[in-house]
């Protein structure tokens, strides 16, 4: 019976451990697979957020590549998708006349509050070319920053230049030549206005010149920033310049803002220290970054209004102490401290060569942006020869240079011993020797030297190959050309500039060169150079590689003549150049070019009105306004214009004929005190009457014939 009441272990079910093991594993299973959903979903949210970010990034450099050429600089803003907030930072990185390098870096704050970024660079070059029709005009500043005090400082002002283009972005150069073609305006569209332009006015109309309009916006002084700590220190002032395109008859506008504060407008980097070491654990620079004012002065920390959070962006070979690739640091404001707002970080190598852009960020400041280069070990020699070629006669004869290159090219120097790099003279048609035949460069871990030695003592025309080899790297090699030595044939003589203020302080610069019959420069010219002045005193002589300097100045008004000799060469001009000194304005001397102009209302006349002294000298520096009256005919855009450089022009049309008298109305008397006359025609044509010709006389002697006037009489 017993037995009947025993169960079997599948009949009596599960013990209370068992259970509670069971819901323990069914509970970390259902944590596993909300975990897993939760770092999919939030690895998504995070890959959302990179390429939102990338395409912001994509959206920035296609602006940059489409923007004209002036306006592209360092910019800073903030955009918002989602509620999540992303820094977009332009760097202008490197600037010429015709190249602008740009180094763009968007930021985020990620779900676990690491600071993430995406970047890219470009290089955008500049060609102009010859312009079409007028399309547009645009606007651009100097300095986007200024001070707000004090309003006499040169940084409480900036230069704001409008230039007309096309649609290309070429400069219209000839605007003003048609007519309709005006003046551009510039005005401060600022509700509260806290600038103004010369004049203490908030509109002021300039002509331009060869296409381009400036004027200068200087701050009022008269912002008052809230009481620190705050972040309400700076105001923004808006500005627009606009000008009436004829041909399309619209009016083209564009507008740029100005930032007015006496707090930090910018981060600055300092050269990193230093700025070229090797490669390898525990290497580094340190990056010192500073808040500046708009003068470019380094702020205290009771000067920075707030506490500045800086965001370190590296770009590269390079990684912060704690081996991310981004770095905050704050600068706290302090009211009782007159310490610099300056912070430093170190910036290690991650092992591998190469170079590392370092980008340094604020709210509402501009960024900056610096180099360093992590340096590997010597894999190549470099060796170059300059001047290549030489004249047979060149008693220096070329600098050997010789590097020793890391596998990104950068100059290196050896890593544990000391390397000897021999030159030897593989060819030597042109005979000569090398000074030093045996370099050696020591170990270190900084930036690589560049050494120099020469070759020399050529005695013929020729090639010498030299060759650079030692340490195990592979042979390099320079080939230097020895050419016929030059013959001097005459001597130019020129001077910039040729109209100088007789101040005995402002000079022109009075230039020899010394020439071949072919035009090309003697450079190993040894004879000597002699200037002579009939007015002035010369100054600053300076005479090298067939290359004579000079500066002239006076304290008289004049005309000086200066001439030039040397070994009995020739000199051109063979008369000498001529220097115009001027001093104060006399009068405003009157012309017009051309004088007869036909009155089709299109062809025109330019008057020019030339401020001079005495002399009848233009003074350059003149400044001021000349308003133009005519008594037939009109002219082109306003009849009130800017004098620049001592000159102020414009263009006279008509539809009528006769004879247009044009005065000026300014300070200073005109000459001829009369005006300038222009004469406008209206073009005659004499047509041949047929079958009226007649010839009389025994001999035909006489001839007459009838013919149609066309036009005016005659």
């Amino acid at each position: 019976m017993l037995q009947k009441n025993k169960l079997s272990r599948n009949q009596k079910g599960f013990t209370l451990i068992e259970l509670m093991v069971a819901v323990a594993i069914l509970a970390l299973a259902a944590f596993g697979i909300f975990q897993a959903y939760t770092v999919g979903f939030m690895g998504m949210a995070d890959a959302r957020d990179r390429t939102v970010a990338t395409n912001y990034l994509q959206e920035a450099m296609e602006e940059i590549k489409n923007m004209d050429f002036e306006k592209i600089d360092t910019t800073s803003k903030v955009v918002y998708n989602e509620n999540k907030r992303y820094r977009i930072d332009v760097n202008l990185v490197e600037a010429s006349a015709t190249l602008k390098k740009v180094f763009t870096v968007v930021s985020w704050i990620d779900r676990n509050g690491n600071t993430k970024t995406v970047d890219s660079s470009m290089s955008i070059n500049f060609i102009e070319f010859f312009a079409s029709e007028p399309a547009k005009i645009v606007l651009f500043a100097e300095s986007y920053s200024i001070l707000n005090t004090p309003v006499g400082s040169p940084y409480a002002s900036t230069t704001i230049i409008a230039v007309i283009k096309d649609i290309n972005g070429n400069t219209i150069t000839d605007w003003g030549k048609n007519p309709g073609e005006g003046n551009v305006t510039f005005s401060i569209i600022s509700i509260e206005q806290f600038g103004e332009f010369p004049g203490n006015l908030s509109e002021i109309v300039v002509t331009p010149i060869e296409g381009r309009a400036s004027t200068t916006f200087t701050s009022t002084g008269f912002y008052s920033a809230a009481k620190a700590p705050t972040g309400d220190y700076f105001v923004l002032q808006e500005i627009q310049a606009s000008v009436d395109l004829p041909e399309e008859d619209k009016t083209v506008t564009d507008t740029i803002t100005i930032k007015i504060s006496d707090g930090p407008v910018k981060i600055i980097l300092n050269p990193p220290n230093p700025k070229s070491t090797k490669a390898g654990e525990g290497k580094y620079s340190t990056i010192t970054a500073s808040v500046i004012d708009a003068a470019g002065v380094v702020l205290p920390k009771n000067g920075i209004f707030n506490d500045i959070e800086i965001t370190f962006n590296t770009i590269g070979e390079g990684k912060f102490e704690d081996g991310s690739s981004t770095y905050s640091v704050t600068i706290p404001y302090d009211s009782g401290s007159s310490d610099s707002a300056s912070v430093t970080v170190d910036l290690f190598s991650t092992g591998t060569p190469g170079l590392v852009n370092i980008l340094a960020t604020s709210f509402n400041m501009e960024s900056d942006a610096t180099e360093v280069i992590f340096l590997g070990p010597p894999v190549a020699i470099s060796i170059s020869a300059y001047p290549n070629p030489i004249y047979e006669d060149e008693a220096a004869g070329s600098t050997i240079k010789v590097s020793l290159l890391d596998i990104n090219g950068y100059a290196t120097n050896p890593s544990d011993t000391s390397i000897t790099i021999s030159l030897s003279l593989i060819n030597n048609e042109t005979g000569g020797e090398i000074e030093d035949n045996n370099l050696i460069f020591e170990a270190s871990d900084s930036e690589g030297v560049i050494q120099d030695t020469r070759f020399y003592n050529q005695t013929s025309t020729g090639t010498a190959i030299i060759t650079a080899s030692g340490g195990g790297l592979p042979e390099a090699s320079v080939t230097i050309s020895v050419i016929s030595a030059l013959v001097p044939d005459h001597i130019k003589l020129t001077a910039d500039p040729q109209i100088v203020p007789a101040d005995g302080i402002s000079s022109s610069t009075i230039k020899a060169i010394v020439y071949d019959i072919s035009g090309k420069i003697v450079t190993n010219y040894a004879g000597t150079i002699t200037f002579n002045t009939s007015l002035g005193a010369l100054s600053n002589f300076n005479f090298t590689n067939g290359i004579a300097t000079t500066n002239l100045s006076s304290y008289t008004p004049g005309i000086a003549t200066i001439t030039v000799s040397s070994d009995s060469l020739p000199s051109n001009p063979s008369e000498g150049i001529i220097i115009k000194f001027y001093g104060e304005a006399t009068h405003i001397k009157l012309e017009a070019n051309p004088k007869n102009v036909k009155a089709n209302g299109t062809d025109f006349s330019t008057i020019i009105a030339t401020v001079c002294d005495v002399n009848n000298v233009t003074v350059m520096d003149y400044e001021g306004t000349v308003t133009f009256y005519t008594t037939l005919g009109t002219f082109t855009g306003s009849d009130t214009k800017n004098i620049t450089n001592g000159i102020a022009t414009i263009e006279l049309s008509s539809t009528d004929p006769g004879t247009a008298t044009v005065t000026t109305s300014s300070y200073l008397p005109s000459d001829p005190a009369s005006g300038v006359e222009i004469v406008f025609y209206v073009e005659t044509t004499l047509t041949l009457e047929p079958d009226t010709t007649h010839y009389e006389g025994t001999e035909n002697k006489i001839i007459t014939f009838n013919v149609r006037v066309n036009g005016e009489n005659i």
